[in-house]
């Protein structure tokens, strides 16, 4: 009898296949089915091109094939439709393209030239690095592209080389990783046109513009240091101010500066510089007065040179407007070094864990994540350094927190609490505080606080003149620098609205009681314990009583919060904004007389506009303008209010810029913005474990730990599955039998309380079956589902975080399974069932046979097994199982050692039984399968399964 035999398409057939399947996938409604139909294609396709593992290509085949796919256009539909997709045939289209880009003829290589001719290929290529689910892919068909010279000149000369700069620095490390290769082989493949490509683009701002951000850089002082002492140095920067070019101009006064804002110059750099003083300042009266930096540049210049008649020449610099946008610029930059100082020099040592900078004047410079000092606790700090007889008395209060105080002097404070302490020290112009604890020793924490203090105080920092005016009004002018600043009719006041928290009342401090004494005498002590009657006091009547007056406790009482506070990722930020119009009833013009017909209203056409700038967007959170159709104004002691609210979906700084225009009694336009910085923490951090099975079955681990450092109520955490998928929660209840009452009852295996504490976390545990039994498609994805998690904080704050497509490695799929399956009825007259047409098989590999009889030694006894096929596109057509002698061990088989099963359907299965005889007793594995398809050298079955012999 002969069999059928599957009919091989022919070339065209597979690309007319594909195109047709390209053109429905966007429309179709179910595109499971047809990514099926490109799944086999591509693999037919591999099979011509690579040969199918027993002989080698044919040739004529690959050249049809080719032919074909040119002349269809096959591979820019594949590129442009790789993200839709499945795993494997993203994998395939990476193969068939880097063959035929290796294919040659004579000298010539087609594709290559096919490509070349057509450069939006190259495009979308270069935009798949923006996917992750395609960047490797995409990447992996670049690097093949570069290897011949005309596309590697293509991609040098397109615009979106450019992109490589930041796909090198996108936060997912593989695909960084694989845009660096990339680029590396595109910059050293090809030495020739690679050095005409750097000689045509080299930029001497953007040279000037790296120097300037190396030497600016506080990681680079030495290297700094070292340049600034070089007279050659500073004469090449003098002579690029000169330069024809104004971007070279200013990019050459950002190095300059550095050699002028050096408090400790060499001599021959102070020379030069008080050798030419007059040609500088005559020089930058008409440098760049768009930008102001004439006017920065003097700050700095004259608060170095000891020359009066230099100083008294810059005074007299001529009356100019000073542009907003600079201002707001070096604001930034002056915020962001301090932060960097804060999470870097302080806390990123590890020995402090909080952190702040304050300006003598009690402003805020930077501080670290949750560490808000109330404005009561600044002007005690800042007088404690005049006068320590306060907090000597009374201790001092760090962000709520009372410190005994071991010292004090007008240089540094240091205190004690516990185990832990602060440190405090005064430099030039700031205040630095840090926080340490155990096991930081006191030593440690001060080392650390005083060497920030000491490196600020030798470079010189930046002078509280610049930072006041980079802060105050947006748009004024300076007439001898004597002029104040111009002042604006309306004022605008930002307050973010958040939820009020318990007052604390503190005791204040006892005379006479021994301060060492006082810290021994808390040292483990809680509040809760001490209400509750837990703890026993020791010493005399008047120690219990100084401690009664010492421990702040919360009382019945609200308060509204002191500081902006912290604020999490999936919390909403809400604020109000308040324009306030605090001109005079009556008001006068410019030329004396008094104004009364417009007495009534100063602003007119007020204009109120609200942004949320993050790192990646931008969004507009009130726009009076665009929502009103009628101008609004404001007469004298009025205001607009509007409440702002947005959802924080980003990690990260973030910046609320309010920008206020309106006209004057004159009619003239004027304007101002505020800028409001905050950064955004993460509360939760969540890490996962995945332990997948050969069923296609998916055991997820979810850690979800407490980072907010307050106590969070989890109101829900849901495990939303993809569509692949079912799941199981297996952490959240489970029924038990009472042993008194003899009932079953539901419980949990966490305690009955939702509440998460600081630091604290919960493990959650599902499992994740396919919908569709033995389906490829689910044990090939790499996405499981997204965890949703909501939760309430002390005052009922209210957060939730959905997090990103939780992921796997995919394992390399086994082509053949074999399963124990527990009874005898299940055996399947049927040997070409597909999977999810008959009975669904268990999730678990080791089931014995009738799991009620024992198996005893020298006894023989069977088990029903069933072959899977798991392959998409081939069927199994002579399925034959081989026990091998020489690798069973104390389990044997009855009877024939091969056994023809027949033919297994692609995705189906077939079963079947097998009679075994054990040897000895105790547990034992059963080994030595293999099973043949008749094509290849076969698939071996380790361990079946493993049975217990009495």
């Amino acid at each position: 009898m002969f069999g059928f035999t599957r009919v091989k398409r022919t070339p065209l057939d597979l690309v007319k296949g594909i195109k047709d399947c390209l053109a429905k996938l966007a429309a179709a409604a179910d595109r499971r089915k047809v990514n099926e139909d490109i799944s086999k294609n591509l693999a037919a396709m591999k099979v011509i091109l690579y040969g199918d593992g027993a002989s080698d290509p044919n040739p004529e085949l690959v050249a049809q094939l080719s032919h074909e796919i040119y002349n269809n256009d096959i591979l820019p539909l594949l590129i442009i439709n790789i993200a839709k997709l499945e795993f494997e045939a993203k994998k395939d289209v990476s193969q068939i393209f880097n063959n035929l880009l290796r294919r040659q003829i004579g000298t010539r290589f087609p594709t290559a030239e096919y490509i070349a001719l057509r450069p939006e290929i190259l495009k979308t290529l270069l935009a798949g690095y923006e996917n992750q689910e395609i960047a490797l892919n995409c990447g992996i068909i670049l690097r093949e592209c570069i290897r011949h010279e005309t596309l590697a000149k293509q991609i040098l000369d397109s615009p979106n080389f450019w992109k490589f700069f930041t796909f090198v620095e996108l936060p997912t490390f593989d695909v960084a990783s694989d845009a660096f290769a990339t680029f590396k082989d595109l910059l050293t493949k090809h030495k020739q046109i690679v050095s005409v490509f750097l000689n045509d683009n080299y930029d001497e701002r953007q040279s000037l513009k790296l120097l300037g951000e190396v030497l600016l850089d506080r990681t680079n002082h030495a290297v700094m240091a070292k340049y600034i002492v070089n007279p050659d140095n500073l004469k090449l920067m003098m002579n690029l101010l000169r330069d024809k070019s104004r971007n070279i101009q200013f990019e050459a006064f950002h190095v300059f500066k550095v050699f002028a804002a050096n408090p400790n110059k060499a001599k021959p750099i102070q020379d030069i510089l008080v050798k030419n003083k007059e040609k500088l300042v005559a020089y930058l009266t008409t440098f760049h007065n768009d930008r102001a930096v004439n006017f920065i540049f003097t700050v700095c210049f004259a608060s170095v040179l000891i020359d009066e008649k230099a100083e008294t020449k810059l005074k007299k610099i001529k009356k100019h407007e000073l542009a907003s946008e600079c201002f707001e610029e070096y604001e930034f930059v002056l915020i962001d070094q301090l932060s960097g100082y804060v999470d870097n020099q302080l806390v990123g040592t590890g020995k402090i864990t909080k952190a702040t900078i304050l300006g003598h004047d009690g402003s805020l410079w930077a501080t670290s994540a949750g560490f808000n000092l109330s404005a009561t606790e600044i002007n005690e700090l800042k007088n404690a350094f005049s006068d320590a007889s306060g907090i000597r008395a009374s201790g001092l209060h760090v962000a709520g927190v009372k410190y005994f105080a071991l010292k004090a002097d007008d240089r540094s404070i240091y205190g004690k609490q516990g185990s832990g302490g602060v440190v405090c020290v005064k430099s030039k112009m700031a205040i630095l505080i840090g926080v340490y604890a155990d096991p930081t020793q006191p030593g440690e924490a001060t080392k650390v606080v005083e060497a920030l203090a000491d490196y600020l105080i030798s470079v010189g920092y930046v002078s509280n003149s610049i930072k006041l005016m980079a802060t105050g009004s947006t748009r004024g002018s300076l007439d001898g620098g004597d002029k104040e600043k111009e002042r604006h009719v309306l004022s605008l006041k930002v307050m973010r609205l958040s939820r009020p928290a318990l007052s604390i009342e503190s005791g204040g401090g006892v005379e006479g009681i021994n301060t060492l004494h006082s810290i021994n005498m808390y040292n483990g002590i809680s509040l809760r314990d001490n209400v509750e009657g837990k703890v026993e006091m020791r010493g005399s009547d008047a120690d219990t009583a100084t401690v009664a007056r010492l421990v702040d406790a919360p009382s019945s009482r609200l308060s509204l919060p002191a500081s902006f506070g912290a604020i999490f990722l999936g919390e909403t930020f809400a604020a109000h904004v308040g324009v306030v119009n605090e001109a005079n009833s009556t008001n006068t013009n410019q030329t004396g007389d008094t104004n009364t017909a417009n007495a009534t209203i100063s602003a007119a056409n007020v204009s109120v506009k609200a942004e949320l700038q993050t790192q990646t967007q931008r969004f507009v959170l009130v726009d009076s303008a665009a929502s009103s159709t009628r101008p609004l104004s404001l007469a004298p002691a009025t205001a607009a209010e509007f409440l702002i609210s947005h959802d924080i979906k980003e990690l990260g700084i973030h910046i609320l810029v309010c920008s206020i225009s309106y006209s004057d009694v004159n009619a003239i336009q004027k304007s101002f913005r505020k800028f409001y910085r905050f950064q955004v923490l993460n509360p939760l951090s969540v890490k996962t474990k995945v332990n997948s099975l050969p069923d296609g079955a998916v055991f997820l681990e979810a850690q979800v730990q407490n980072v907010s450092a307050v106590p969070m109520f989890l109101e829900k955490l849901h495990f939303d599955p993809s569509e692949l998928f079912n799941v199981s929660d297996l952490s959240e209840s489970f029924e038990i039998r009472n042993a008194s009452s003899n009932l079953v009852e539901s419980a949990s295996v966490f305690s009955d309380s939702q509440i998460l504490n600081d630091k604290d976390s919960r493990q959650y545990l599902y499992s994740l079956s396919p919908k569709i039994t033995n389906d490829p498609v689910a044990k090939s994805t790499s996405t499981l589902g997204k965890l949703d998690i909501q939760w309430r904080t002390t005052m009922g704050q209210q957060g939730r975080l959905q997090t990103s497509q939780l992921s796997r490695k995919i394992a390399p799929t086994e082509l053949v399974r074999v399963q124990v399956i527990s009874k005898m009825e299940c055996l399947n007259t049927n040997t070409n069932t597909v999977a999810g047409n008959s009975m669904r098989p268990s999730n678990n590999d080791f089931l014995i046979s009738n799991a009620n009889e024992k198996i005893r030694a020298e006894n023989p006894f069977s088990l029903n097994c069933r072959l899977w096929n798991n392959s998409a596109t081939d069927d199994i057509e002579s399925a034959t199982i081989l026990f091998v002698k020489s690798k069973m061990s104390s389990v044997l088989v009855l009877g024939a050692s091969e056994r023809k099963l027949g033919r297994v359907l692609a995705g189906g299965y077939i079963d079947f039984s097998v009679e075994f005889f054990p040897l000895l007793s105790g547990l034992q594995k059963i080994t030595g399968m293999r099973v043949l398809d008749g094509h290849s050298m076969g698939f071996d079955i380790d361990v079946l399964c493993e049975i217990n012999v009495e």
